[in-house]
């Protein structure tokens, strides 16, 4: 069964809380060049509007390169497994280990939460967490504002993963863990 869609998605709130941030940084910091370099600002519409435009063109360049990249990656992409695993739930998702997020794919068999970096990432590792290790399953923010993340604590380690459904990895994740 595939869980979500094909590329790592956010919510519409979401959505418009990042446009918000990159209009709110990108205004700041030309703002700021603005007065470093000529020593005066321009009016409060031309940051605006500037800061509007740069921000929807900037979300959608980014919004279209994840699409086609990660579903280029769902295509090639298997989840490696041990002799006699079947893989009963499957979906993209991305890992956070320390600061870097690895891209890939989260998987569920019947013991285990499998995940699989796919080759574009800097640090390559398959992760397999046995259900009955895990200590800790609860939705988490990503990125401060995100509500698309599930932390994952066992008795020695944690993992933060970004995914699609969440409601639904959050359900089949919790059944398996009982």
């Amino acid at each position: 069964m595939k869980i979500g869609s094909d590329s790592i998605g956010i919510s519409n709130t979401d959505k418009i809380k990042l446009l918000a941030v990159i209009f709110a940084v990108y205004v700041a910091v030309i703002m700021l060049f603005d007065w470093l370099l000529d020593g005066s600002l321009k009016t409060w519409d031309n940051y605006l509007i500037k800061g509007l435009i740069y921000s929807i063109l900037f979300s959608v360049l980014i919004y279209v390169s994840i699409n086609k990249l990660t579903k280029k990656v769902e295509l090639k992409l298997e989840i490696p497994l041990v002799a006699g695993e079947e893989l009963e739930a499957y979906g993209m998702a991305n890992m956070f280990l320390g600061k870097e997020a690895i891209g890939g794919k989260l998987g569920i068999t019947e013991d285990t939460l499998v995940f699989h970096s796919h080759k574009f990432n800097i640090q390559k590792s398959t992760i397999r967490i046995p259900f009955d290790e895990m200590t800790v399953l609860k939705p988490c923010r990503v990125m401060w504002f995100m509500n698309n993340g599930i932390e994952v604590q066992t008795y020695d380690s944690r993992c933060v993963f970004v995914v699609n459904d969440r409601k639904t990895w959050l359900e089949i994740i919790h059944k398996k863990m009982n």
